[in-house]
């Protein structure tokens, strides 16, 4: 991979799954589980794979599957999948090609990296010391108790700025694969690059701030762009 130039400012958002983990196979299998252990049918698999694609909290794609669901049946269906994610999750996951090679490039070339993922934080964490890739991030954020997910801007303007007060919304590059990840970016207003190869089918709707990479060794191609928005 193309050694980078120094860059000190730039700060790369990472979404998780779809974008660095390929984990469908272990969000699927441990629904299946979760379904199992509750004694219900397993979900249409249309409307599974369009909630996926959709990079909703898992709270939300419960209801997309289960809309008559109240919030105690929510919680035992979180329970019982996030009980299963734990057993299983990580023996169906594996990292999309390039990604390390990625993130120690980015590093070496000044770039500070976080997480910013609908994805429960805990598993996050897990997830990223199981791949070897906790040292690589500077902060992680996922799911938050006391805010929206994306696509809503709240988890850039009550926490991602904070932490970088030295920063403008212009140094910021989110990486992410889903509607989700465009629409908080553009909320946010911050620069998108969209990886096409995830889980969703995604219009950049003509934004001269966004690009699109097809794997994870093109982005230091278009990184020179991504600064050059400023």
């Amino acid at each position: 991979m193309t050694a980078l130039f120094p860059a000190t400012s730039t700060i790369v958002l990472f979404d998780f799954d779809g974008t660095l983990v390929d984990s469908t196979p272990a969000v699927k299998a441990s629904l299946q589980l979760a379904c199992e252990s509750m004694g219900a049918a397993p979900p249409d698999p249309v409307a599974l794979d369009a909630a996926i694609a959709q990079g909703v909290l898992m709270g939300d794609l419960f209801r997309l599957i289960h809309p008559r669901a109240d919030s105690a049946e929510i919680a035992r269906w979180l329970e019982a999948y996030r009980e299963a994610y734990r057993r299983i999750g990580l023996d169906h996951s594996r990292l999309f090609p390039g990604a390390v090679e990625l993130l120690q490039t980015l590093r070496q070339a000044g770039y500070r990296l976080t997480i910013v993922s609908n994805k429960s934080e805990p598993s996050i964490h897990v997830a990223l010391q199981h791949f070897g890739l906790a040292g690589y991030f500077e902060h992680v954020w996922g799911e938050q108790a006391d805010m929206p997910g994306k696509p809503q801007p709240d988890l850039f303007v009550r926490k991602i700025l904070p932490a970088f007060p030295q920063a403008s919304r212009s140094n910021f590059l989110m990486i992410g694969d889903t509607v989700a990840d465009r629409d908080f970016a553009a909320a946010s207003g911050v620069h998108f690059c969209l990886v096409a190869y995830g889980y969703g089918e995604v219009s950049l709707n003509g934004r001269k701030d966004c690009f699109k990479i097809h794997a994870l060794n093109e982005l230091p191609h278009h990184l020179q762009a991504a600064r050059s928005f400023a």
